[in-house]
C-alpha cells in the first residue's frame, strides 16, 4: 500500500498548497476540513493525477470529531501529517467571546 499524507485545513490556503505538493510527490492523501464541497472539488482534481484521496469532514475544535478522525484513519500508512487547521479572532480580547477563544486555542 502506497504511503499517505494527511493534511488538516486542506480546503484552502496553505493546507491546499501542501496537499497539491504532496500529491505531486506521489503521496496518497487524507484531506481534512469542515467544508465537504471544497474537499470534494480538490479531491476530484487530485484523483485525475492517479492519487487516492480520502476525505474526512471534521471540525477539529470538537474533541469527538478529532477522535473520529483518528479512528477513521488508524489503519492507513500515514507517513506525513500536516496539522494546518486553525483560525483566528480579531479585536480586543475583552470584546471577544470566551468560548470562541477557547475553540481557537484547541484547534490551533
Amino acid at each position: 500500500m502506497k504511503d499517505y499524507a494527511m493534511v488538516t485545513g486542506a480546503s484552502s490556503g496553505i493546507g491546499l498548497e501542501f496537499a497539491k505538493q504532496l500529491a505531486d510527490k506521489g503521496f496518497n492523501l487524507v484531506l481534512v476540513a469542515r467544508r465537504k464541497d471544497r474537499l470534494e472539488k480538490i479531491a476530484g482534481k487530485i484523483k485525475k493525477k492517479g492519487i487516492k484521496c480520502i476525505i474526512v469532514t471534521a471540525d477539529l475544535s470538537d474533541l469527538k470529531e478529532c477522535r473520529r478522525l483518528i479512528k477513521e484513519t488508524e489503519n492507513l500508512p500515514v507517513k506525513i501529517f500536516i496539522n494546518n487547521a486553525g483560525f483566528g479572532a480579531c479585536g480586543p480580547f475583552k470584546d471577544t467571546d470566551v468560548e470562541r477563544e477557547l475553540e481557537m486555542v484547541d484547534v490551533n
